[in-house]
């Protein structure tokens, strides 16, 4: 039984039977259990290992695609708060590009290029070409949602190799957008940026939500490819043939209860 103390007035032969004097220590002992019991109420390494049973508050079966055909994301909910967490999974560095023997972390998990139609047109989901990391959908609890996405993206074009080890790597107006979506609503974005090299962006967010079965959160891209690429002091010309490739994705998301 939780140790309480519940002061009591002193009783006397004659005295009148109080309903309160009879309520006030069964309600000490309630109070203790109703968010008062901490281990100063409990013996000594009353609850053991034995005791906790692990992962009963974890969750892995929320949609990490829209059409609900793969469930690989993690999930912890708590009294106050959850957390929700997906990932892609690329880490082998067996991707040969050029052919030149220098092998680097993919291949990606999609590339998409100008000149075989497969230009990105709008802002597109990336659920659309991209398995995991991209989407997920989560239950929520009246309160904020703050996260973050990350996208390991390069926009450029290293086709084009010569024996001297130039490229023709980007034109002066390419440009690209990564975006966050909460319910088909933009939360963050990292603003136009210009082609360059491979780069890592991770773009924060923190909107309100209500309590709700299903929260979608996604990455969509948008591109512009605009005139020539830069020119190839070795091979002596431009290149038109922009390539758009994204490697690794990820989302996390905190709901923290009202």
């Amino acid at each position: 039984m939780a140790k309480t103390y519940t002061p009591t007035r002193p009783k006397a032969a004659g005295d009148f039977a109080l309903e309160t004097d009879f309520n006030k220590p069964v309600s000490g002992w309630m109070q203790e259990f109703n968010g008062q019991l901490d281990g100063q109420q409990l013996p000594m390494e009353s609850i053991t290992d034995a005791k906790i049973l692990k992962g009963t508050n974890m969750d892995a079966a929320f949609d990490t695609k829209p059409d609900g055909t793969r469930k690989i994301g993690k999930g912890q909910r708590n009294a106050t708060q959850s957390y929700w967490y997906v990932t892609s999974a690329i880490s082998a560095f067996t991707w040969d590009r050029n052919s030149s023997g220098a092998y680097s972390l993919g291949p990606p998990a999609v590339e998409y290029e100008n000149d075989d139609n497969q230009w990105l047109v709008g802002i597109m989901p990336l659920y659309n070409d991209i398995a995991d990391g991209v989407f997920m959908r989560i239950p929520t609890s009246e309160g904020m949602l703050t996260g973050g996405a990350t996208v390991d993206i390069e926009f450029g074009s290293a086709n084009q190799r010569t024996a001297g080890g130039g490229n023709a790597s980007f034109g002066f107006e390419w440009r690209y957008q990564v975006y966050v979506y909460v319910d088909g609503v933009c939360v963050a974005t990292t603003g136009l940026q210009p082609a360059m090299k491979r780069r890592s962006h991770t773009l924060p967010f923190a909107v309100p939500v209500p309590t709700k079965d299903a929260v979608e959160i996604d990455i969509r891209i948008s591109a512009i490819c605009n005139g020539a690429g830069v020119l190839n002091p070795f091979a002596g010309n431009h290149t038109t043939n922009a390539q758009l490739n994204i490697t690794n994705t990820q989302i996390w998301a905190r709901n923290a209860y009202r």
